[in-house]
């Protein structure tokens, strides 16, 4: 990777102005204008491994993480402020004058002054610096999708077919992390349109279509995001052949999200036969993985003999942006900014009864209007305030708008956004994990999980009963039970108890959940018909130790309980042991069908 000298004198602008030194060194006097246009020619650019400037673009996020905080420090001096006037003002009232007060309110007023103007110089210098480094990290799209023909002409030709690429991405730039990322999804993806998609010529010309197939490459920008899309003209998925691979009706893979989950299934191919190019069967499964690798999504539109599209939606930058802080009960939870149309407020009879749904008018058309707690679950609905208002936000997505109801916009924040750890493999709610100002962990929300989630309702009551009916059977390995045996879950974090919640119901389990220890003992005592415990160990108000004692201490104390905890040490193994835990997960170790097997041989070791 090179950096233009350009990009590289705007660095080391930065570094000596952070450090309060002249760009000219001490004992080199400033060269003249014609100097300085000689070396540009001497040198145009410094190379830099890609490796160097990921190292520094996340020193610059832990830049911007320091900064939140140091902004809630500024805050506390001021209420420090406040209460340093309120007392000296109080001291007048009484007569007693202080001069030293009025000196020292007076000075910290100087001093938070300073410390503000610093703070956002440092601000600006930090985002300046990003930004340099993320133009140096990027590379053009477009002759990137052209490096890619060479796979597409070999494969057109192993398999005696004719088809060309047709590319179409200009003036468009990803960082080249990124693109590496992207480049297998990407060569499995024309692969199988030169494989599964185009026919031989004989078959277009019976067909009326031109002999040569095409396979077209576009991209454009969808705010921080880009789609590329990957469409052949061919004759579209064999679903019938796909059926009978999967030993099951063609009408069920009518849907297409129905019909990628299909393909991405182990073992499965529509090929007659293994080749280099097809029938593995290993192919669409890795195209998702490295995609949600990246914090991307796959969608798929097929139609017979119209041809196959796929659809690629993925950031165009990897750590930095803004998002708006929502409070849903007591949860805080971030939507990235460009995701946000807009912060709406709506009154009761700005809703409008669409069948059964809940609907807004958005200029001339309505816009399906959901609260966070029916696309998430596990939330109390959103209340209105006290003057009948709702507040909600306006999210766009690929051209489509939702209204998401929440109880509070707290405001923007810059975000760092860290990917979740292995444990949170599968769980397609949140593109990943941020830091507030306190240095808490901030869920960011993934707003095309929520759009799909309220196209399909899949969190409504009448769909999870049915759903619980259809889904009973688990993975091969995977044990499900005979019926559905009751569990409370107890875990305060609501991305770990979302995660939990889903495994668990996806297995045939009933779940209810509690928020801290008290909280899953009261609903323990109140409710004799659960089956099994699990519970996290590190919560408010009573820890899982604790609860797991007054389990055991009741008259239910055969009532079994596995803990599942980030505390792996031999002692607080032991620590759960004497508490009369059953099982003891690590949520390091976090393994779905792992879990789902404790789970199981503690429900029989019981029974």
């Amino acid at each position: 990777m090179r950096l233009t000298s350009a990009q590289f004198e705007a660095l080391q602008a930065m570094a000596n102005a952070a450090e309060g030194k002249s760009t000219t060194t001490a004992n080199e006097p400033a060269a003249s204008g014609k100097g300085q246009q000689d070396r540009r020619k001497a040198s145009e650019s410094v190379r830099v491994s890609g490796e160097t400037i990921e190292r520094m673009r996340g020193l610059v996020g832990e830049l911007i993480v320091g900064s939140l905080h140091r902004t809630e420090w500024l805050q506390e001096l001021r209420g420090l402020h406040r209460r340093l006037g309120a007392l000296a003002e109080g001291l007048r009232a009484r007569g007693h004058e202080s001069s030293e007060a009025r000196e020292l309110e007076r000075d910290l007023f100087r001093l938070m002054g300073r410390l503000d103007r610093g703070m956002r110089d440092a601000a600006l210098t930090a985002d300046d610096l990003d930004e340099t480094l993320l133009q140096a990290s990027l590379a053009p799209l477009e002759p990137w999708l052209l490096s890619l023909r060479t796979v597409v002409r070999d494969a057109v030709r192993t398999a005696g077919i004719q088809a060309r690429m047709d590319v179409e991405a200009a003036d468009l730039s990803m960082e080249r992390a990124l693109l590496t990322s992207l480049r297998e999804p990407m060569l499995h993806l024309l692969r199988n349109a030169v494989a599964h998609g185009i026919e031989p010529p004989e078959v277009r010309r019976d067909a009326g279509k031109d002999p040569v197939g095409v396979i077209a490459v576009t991209a454009r920008a969808l705010g921080d995001q880009v789609e590329m899309v990957v469409r052949d003209d061919g004759g579209g998925v064999n679903r019938a052949a796909l059926a009978r691979k999967l030993d099951c009706p063609v009408a069920e893979l009518d849907d297409d999200e129905r019909l990628l989950a299909a393909l991405a299934s182990d073992g499965v191919s529509t090929a007659r036969s293994s080749t280099q190019l097809a029938g593995r069967g290993v192919g669409m499964g890795a195209v998702l993985d490295g995609i949600a690798g990246v914090g991307g999504r796959l969608t798929l539109r097929s139609r017979p003999g119209e041809g196959t599209q796929f659809t690629l939606r993925v950031p165009r930058r990897t750590t930095s942006g803004s998002g708006v802080v929502v409070v849903c009960g007591q949860t805080p939870l971030a939507v990235p900014i460009h995701d946000v149309e807009r912060i709406v407020r709506l009154q009761e009879d700005d809703f409008v009864q669409v069948e059964q749904a809940r609907c807004v008018e958005h200029g001339d058309a309505l816009v399906s209007a959901r609260s966070i707690a029916e696309l998430i679950g596990d939330l109390d609905e959103p209340r209105a305030d006290g003057r009948g208002r709702h507040t909600a936000l306006l999210l766009r997505s690929a051209g489509a708008r939702l209204i998401v109801l929440v109880d509070e916009v707290v405001g923007d924040l810059p975000l760092v956004i860290k990917p979740l750890g292995p444990q949170f493999e599968g769980v397609s709610l949140y593109a990943g994990c941020a830091v507030e100002p306190d240095g808490s962990p901030l869920p960011v929300l993934d707003v095309g999980e929520l759009f799909r989630r309220a196209r399909t309702s899949r969190f409504s009551a009448i769909e999870r009963e049915v759903a619980a009916d259809v889904e009973t059977e688990s993975d091969e390995g995977t044990p499900a039970p005979v019926h559905a045996l009751r569990v409370l879950l107890v875990e305060d974090s609501m991305t770990m108890r979302t995660m939990e919640r889903n495994i668990l119901q996806g297995a045939g389990y009933e779940v209810i959940t509690a928020t801290d220890g008290r909280e899953g003992w009261t609903r323990f005592a109140a409710d004799p018909r659960i089956d099994l415990v699990v519970t996290d160990v590190e919560m408010p108000h009573m820890d899982g130790i604790e609860l797991c004692r007054r389990i055991r201490q009741s008259d239910r104390g055969h009532t079994p309980v596995v803990i599942v905890t980030s505390l792996a040490s031999a002692s607080d193994r032991r620590r759960g042991a004497q508490a009369g835990a059953d099982a003891y997960v690590t949520k390091g170790d976090f393994d779905e069908r792992r879990f789902l097997g404790t789970i199981a041989k503690v429900v029989d070791a019981g029974a």
